[in-house]
């Protein structure tokens, strides 16, 4: 994880220095969704032999609880091109959101959690818990334009890419509910949460992507591409769900430096 972190900051500082001595210069945004893949996690003390069962994201029906988890993002996307925007290199900052359920309100389905308070009933009753992690991260990726042409008009060139990255980040949010079948039991939310550790404060995550650009006349970029399995390298980042792979897609507009400063 340190060699990941001093890449990131190498890279950034590279980055940096690079975009001052060329025209090949941009600054985007970028926004992207997609969902983690794994396993249910086993830090949330449920009692699965009675009520209901618990699956993993993707496994559902009307007679068990399941988990998953999304997540979305957005971000500042510096891009320097390199021999004949053949290569492009981008840094910035990403928010990144992960929404996590072990349950579904909107169904009859339940669990049991166990508890350990002796003034309280030996089960509690629970239909759903919620878990939301924000991470700022620093990301840094590399993208080969496999095919470009201007096969549309003479102004508008196509490219297929390909994209390695990686990330690291800090949390700076963490929340969770908890809903329990019966609204009385309310009160005792504080003690389901209190039982199990907040997820972990480092994200790092190392991903691929195949993508597709469009760039017009006057510089500007839009690209689509999707998010291959990728993995999070971190543990714990979540206390739902022990994750294996993410996905998704990501969306980005890149414009031109120059659009904003003007050369003297």
């Amino acid at each position: 994880m340190k060699k990941l972190i001093w890449m990131l900051i190498f890279g950034a500082i590279i980055l940096g220095a690079h975009a001052q001595k060329t025209s090949n210069f941009k600054i985007g945004v970028e926004f992207g969704q997609g969902s983690v893949e794994g396993d249910y996690s086993n830090k949330w003390n449920i009692r699965q032999d009675a009520g209901a069962s618990l699956y993993d994201h993707g496994l559902l029906s009307s007679r068990v609880t399941y988990a998953q988890s999304d997540f979305f993002y957005f971000g500042i996307k510096p891009q320097v091109s390199l021999w004949n925007n053949r290569v492009n290199l981008y840094s910035g900052l990403r928010f990144t959101m992960f929404n996590s359920n072990l349950g579904d309100k909107n169904s009859n389905n339940f669990f049991y959690f166990r508890t350990t308070n002796p003034d309280a009933v030996e089960f509690y009753k629970i239909s759903l818990i919620k878990e939301k992690t924000g991470y700022l991260s620093l990301p840094l990726e590399i993208s080969y334009n496999i095919f470009h042409s201007n096969i549309l008009t003479p102004d508008i060139t196509f490219s297929f890419y390909g994209k390695v990255g990686a990330e690291i980040g800090l949390s700076i949010l963490n929340k969770r509910n908890v809903d329990f079948v019966s609204a009385t039991m309310q009160s005792h939310e504080n003690e389901v949460l209190g039982s199990v550790e907040k997820p972990n404060k480092l994200y790092g995550t190392f991903y691929g992507a195949l993508g597709g650009q469009l760039t017009i006349e006057n510089g500007m970029q839009f690209n689509v591409e999707g998010i291959i399995p990728s993995q999070i390298l971190t543990k714990n980042h979540s206390s739902i769900i022990e994750p294996d792979t993410f996905s998704g897609v990501q969306l980005s507009v890149q414009f031109p430096l120059s659009m904003f400063i003007k050369n003297n």
